[in-house]
């Protein structure tokens, strides 16, 4: 059981490795069913193509509160 989990997560990496070269290499078309998004044209934007400081202080405060929350459960449930 250990060498099959052991060969899957190598090959999961390898996997992982090439579609990632490919996607430099080649572009977004080397990930089978992927489709071009222009980065800029995001739905959350503003008028300016800028995001509200509102917004990101909001997401910096509330991603901030998540790690913290799944920092301490881990140290709680961390075998001693």
């Amino acid at each position: 059981m250990k060498r099959t989990l052991q060969v899957f997560l190598a090959l999961f990496g390898v996997t992982t490795i090439l579609i990632g070269l490919l996607h430099v290499a080649i572009g977004p078309g080397a990930i089978p069913g992927s489709i071009p998004v222009n980065a800029t044209m995001d739905s959350r934007t503003g008028s300016r193509g800028a995001r509200a400081t509102r917004f990101t202080v909001t997401n910096s405060v509330d991603g901030i509160i998540y790690a913290l929350i799944t920092g301490a459960t881990f140290g709680w449930l961390w075998p001693h």
